[in-house]
C-alpha cells in the first residue's frame, strides 16, 4: 500500500502540465511581486498552497484537469474539489513551512509541531495547517486554536520565502518542488471518485448523521461508465456494513447501515484502476439522543463556542438524583434527576438527555458566579426565596457564563442574577433559553450593577409570565455596567410589562449595541404609576454614535383592544435625525398559531412574524 501511495505521490506532481510548453512557465517574480501588494494576499496564497501540499502528501487523489491564469494553477482533483496552486517568491517574510524527513511532522517556524504531515500505513495525515496575520504577527492552527507562532515574529521581519518554488507540467504528472523536494500528482483525465454530499446537504467539512441501526444511501460520482478493469469498494469499520446498491443517475449507489449507539466513522470510497487507486472520503456519526453518550463515545459536546470530549475533558461525573455539586469540574445530571447546587465556578452542567431539561436547584440564595459557569440543558431554580438565584464573586474577572438550551424557572419573589460583587464578565451568553416568571409588579431580572462586561448575548429567548392572563413586570437588564457589546435580539416576551419602562433600564453607551427583531406580546397589563411609555432603552450617551438599523425590527402585540401602553425604542431624548422612535402597536392582535399556551412558553408564530421573535428546537 505504502508503494501504491509513493507511487502516486511521486506521479501526483509530474504530468499536470503536459503539452504546456515551459518556456512559457517560467517565473516573472519582480512583476508578481508588484502584483501582490498586501500581507493578507500572502496569507491567502499560503494557505492555498497548503491545500495542495496536503493532496500531495496524501497521495490518494489525481488530477483530472487544470488551467492557468497568470502564475497561478487552478487544479480539479478526482473526488472533484479545487484548489489554487502559486508558486514562486511573494515579499521575503514568510515563516518556514518544512516536513521532517525523520518524523515525518510539519516543522513550523523551525519547531517540529508533533503534527504528522505524511501519509502513513496507508491513513492520511488530516491536518493541514492555516496561517494568518493578526496584531502584526504570524499565527497558525492546525484545525484548533490559533497559537501564535513560535518567537512571535512580527509579519515583515521573517526571512523565508513561499515553501513552494516551483510547479509546472511534465508529461502526465503535475510537478511541484517544496523546500528542495520534488513532487509528482498524476493527470488523469477521466480517474473520477467523488462522493455527491450536495445531494445529502452536506458541505466539505460537514458530518453525515445518521440513525443507529437504518440503512442510508449515498452517491458517487466516477464519471463515464466505469472500465471492466476497475475496482470500487467502499472501506468502513467492522460494526458499520456498507453494500453497492442499484445505480441511480449515473452515479454509483451505495448504503452503509451503522450500529445502534453513538458512534463515528469516516466512510472511504476506493476506485483502483491500473496503476492509480484515489479516493474520497465522507465523516459519518450516528445520532445520539444523549449527551452523555457522545461525551463517553469521543463526540464533541458544545455549549457555546467551548467543545468538550473526554480526550481533552476526561472525569467527566454523571450525577444520579439527589446529588451534590460542589466543586469545580465537568457534571451531566441525569435524565429525571434533581442535583443540589453549591459551587457556580469553574463548573459545566449538562442535562444527560438531548431536549429533556435536567435540574440543578440552589438551596441558598445568591450563589456566586467565581469562575467559568456553562449550562446547557439544564432546568435551573431554587428551593429559598427572595434575593436572587446567582450573584458575582471572584477578584477577577470571570471569562464566560453560558446557558444554552436551558429553563429557568423563578421562585416567587426571587431574581435571577444581582451582580454586585465580583469585578465582571468577559462573555456573558443566554441563548435558547426559556424563563418562566410568576406574577409581579415589580422584578429586576438581570442587575448588572457597575461590573465590566465584554460581550453580554441575550438572544433567541422565551421570557413568560407563567399565570394565564396575567403579567410579570421587570427589566431584562438594569444597573450601571460598562458594555462593550450587547446583542438583546430574537427574544419572545409574552406579558411582560416593562418596569420603570425601558426593557434594558440603563444609556446606550456603545454603536456595538443591538436590540433587534424582539417580539412583545400581551393580553394583561399593569396600570402605569407614571409615564405610560415602554422602551428598549433610556437614552443615547453623550458623544455616542446612534445606529436606528441596530434597533429595527422589534414588534408589539397585543390581544387587547386598546392598552395604556405606548412604545418607543429610545425612552426619553432620541437624536434629532432619528426618526423612527415609536414602535407599532398591533392591537386585537395574537402572533401565535391556535393551539399555543403562552403562558407555558408554547406557542408557533404565524407565518407573518417569522425572523421576529425566538424559535427554539
Amino acid at each position: 500500500m505504502r508503494q501504491n501511495i509513493l507511487f502516486v505521490l511521486l506521479g501526483l506532481m509530474a504530468g499536470l502540465f503536459a503539452g504546456c510548453n515551459t518556456d512559457d512557465l517560467e517565473r516573472d517574480i519582480d512583476a508578481l511581486a508588484e502584483r501582490v501588494a498586501s500581507v493578507e494576499d500572502q496569507v491567502e496564497l499560503l494557505n492555498d498552497n497548503m491545500n495542495i501540499v496536503r493532496v500531495m502528501l496524501d497521495g490518494n487523489k489525481t488530477i483530472t484537469e487544470w488551467s492557468q491564469d497568470g502564475d497561478t494553477y487552478l487544479l480539479t482533483l478526482s473526488n472533484g474539489e479545487t484548489y489554487r496552486l502559486t508558486p514562486g517568491a511573494i515579499g521575503g517574510n514568510y515563516p518556514s513551512v518544512e516536513i521532517s524527513p525523520e518524523t515525518g511532522n510539519w516543522v513550523i517556524g523551525g519547531m517540529d509541531t508533533g503534527q504528522r504531515a505524511v501519509a502513513e500505513n496507508g491513513d492520511n495525515a488530516t491536518v493541514t495547517p492555516e496561517f494568518k496575520i493578526e496584531g502584526g504577527r504570524w499565527w497558525v492552527r492546525y484545525g484548533g486554536d490559533w497559537e501564535e507562532l513560535g518567537g512571535g515574529s512580527p509579519a515583515g521581519t521573517n526571512a523565508d520565502a513561499n515553501p513552494i518554488t516551483e510547479a509546472y507540467p511534465s508529461g502526465d504528472n503535475f510537478v511541484i518542488v517544496m523546500n528542495g523536494e520534488t513532487y509528482n500528482i498524476p493527470v488523469v483525465k477521466d480517474l473520477v471518485c467523488a462522493i455527491d454530499k450536495e445531494s445529502l446537504g452536506l458541505a466539505d467539512e460537514d458530518v453525515w448523521t445518521l440513525k443507529g441501526g437504518e440503512e442510508a444511501v449515498f452517491r458517487v460520482n466516477v464519471g463515464s461508465a466505469l472500465p471492466d478493469e476497475a475496482l470500487l469498494r467502499v472501506k468502513v469499520p467492522a460494526e458499520w456494513k456498507a453494500a453497492p446498491k442499484e445505480d441511480a443517475d449515473g452515479m454509483k449507489t451505495f448504503a452503509v447501515t451503522p450500529p445502534e449507539g453513538a458512534s463515528e466513522c469516516v466512510i472511504v470510497v476506493e476506485r483502483t484502476e491500473g496503476v492509480y487507486t484515489v479516493t474520497d472520503e465522507l465523516k459519518a456519526k450516528v445520532a445520539s439522543e444523549s449527551y452523555y453518550d457522545d461525551y463517553l463515545a469521543g463526540f464533541d459536546v458544545a455549549v457555546g463556542d467551548v467543545t468538550i470530549n473526554r480526550y481533552d475533558n476526561p472525569g467527566a461525573v454523571l450525577v444520579e438524583d439527589g446529588g451534590t455539586i460542589s466543586a469545580e469540574g465537568i457534571y451531566f445530571i441525569a435524565e429525571g434527576a434533581t442535583a443540589t447546587l453549591t459551587k457556580a465556578g469553574g463548573v459545566t452542567l449538562i442535562g444527560e438527555k438531548k431536549g429533556v431539561a435536567s435540574r440543578a436547584q440552589t438551596t441558598k440564595r445568591n450563589l456566586a458566579i467565581d469562575g467559568d459557569f456553562l449550562c446547557k440543558g439544564i432546568e435551573l431554580t431554587s428551593t429559598d426565596n427572595g434575593a436572587n438565584i446567582l450573584s458575582l464573586g471572584g477578584s477577577a474577572s470571570v471569562g464566560k457564563v453560558y446557558f444554552e438550551n436551558c429553563r429557568v424557572i423563578l421562585p416567587d419573589g426571587m431574581n435571577f442574577a444581582y451582580f454586585s460583587g465580583g469585578v465582571g464578565i468577559d462573555y456573558l451568553m443566554i441563548r435558547s433559553c426559556y424563563f418562566s416568571l410568576p406574577p409581579a409588579d415589580s422584578r429586576n431580572f438581570l442587575n448588572l450593577q457597575k461590573k465590566a462586561y465584554g460581550t453580554i448575548e441575550f438572544r433567541n429567548n422565551v421570557v413568560y409570565c407563567n399565570a394565564a392572563d396575567r403579567y410579570a413586570c421587570f427589566n431584562i437588564l438594569m444597573g450601571s455596567p460598562s458594555i462593550d457589546v450587547l446583542k438583546v435580539e430574537n427574544n419572545t416576551f409574552i406579558n411582560q410589562a416593562v418596569w420603570e419602562g425601558k426593557l434594558a433600564n440603563f444609556d446606550c453607551a456603545s454603536e456595538a449595541w443591538t436590540i433587534k427583531d424582539n417580539l412583545f406580546w400581551y393580553n394583561s397589563e399593569k396600570e402605569p404609576s407614571g409615564a405610560a411609555s415602554n422602551a428598549l432603552l433610556n437614552t443615547v450617551g453623550t458623544d455616542v454614535p446612534f445606529d436606528a438599523a441596530n434597533f429595527e425590527g422589534n414588534r408589539v402585540c397585543t390581544s387587547l383592544a386598546s392598552t395604556v401602553y405606548a412604545w418607543k425604542v429610545l425612552f426619553s431624548n432620541p437624536p434629532a435625525s432619528f426618526t423612527g422612535n415609536v414602535l407599532p402597536l398591533e392591537l386585537n392582535t395574537t402572533p401565535f398559531e391556535e393551539g399555543s399556551v403562552p403562558h407555558e412558553g408554547k406557542y408557533t408564530l404565524k407565518p407573518e412574524y417569522e425572523g421576529v421573535g425566538a424559535v427554539i428546537e
